[in-house]
């Protein structure tokens, strides 16, 4: 009993000091946005993705500051941030790409926009990169990217996809 006590007294603890507060501070700092260069180093699925997939990528470089991507397959775009806390801790990230108009895959399912969560570190570079992968994800017009913390929208981006 006393074991349990002290295992639910130190989850509960773990737990507290992973969230910020009203009294915390959490401002997000763009360092670049545009077209980039990546090393995929994994593809995990993901269900309610398009291409049913969340591509895990590392060794980020800006290649040109810009919000307007060409539209070609392979292209990696998005953006390169910062959240700035008093807590150097890992945080639950809502991120959001919406396209300009459905995405039909080769399912045939139809798809406005992309919608997952993801765990970062706060104080800590950042990506939130979109890879074309299949030629129905080649959509042209207003792409949408924006990030939550909370229910809390803590950055929009718009890219002009050409």
């Amino acid at each position: 009993m006393i074991s349990l006590l002290l295992l639910t007294f130190i989850s509960c603890s773990v737990l507290k000091k992973n969230t910020i507060t009203n009294t915390d501070k959490l401002i997000f700092h763009e360092i670049g946005c545009g077209i980039y260069q990546d090393k995929v180093i994994y593809n995990e699925k993901q269900k309610n993705s398009p291409s049913r997939n969340h591509v895990m990528s590392d060794n980020f470089m800006l290649i040109k500051k810009t919000d307007t991507i060409p539209c070609i397959l392979g292209q990696s775009f998005g953006i390169q941030y910062m959240l700035e806390s008093n807590k150097t801790i890992h945080i639950p990230l809502r991120q959001v790409w919406i396209f300009p108009t459905e995405i039909k895959n080769e399912k045939g399912e139809t798809f406005k926009e992309l919608n997952y969560i993801i765990n970062r570190w706060t104080n800590d570079s950042i990506n939130a990169n979109y890879i074309f992968e299949k030629d129905w994800e080649l959509v042209k017009g207003k792409w949408i990217f924006r990030m939550f913390y909370k229910n809390k929208l803590l950055n929009e981006k718009t890219f002009i996809i050409k």
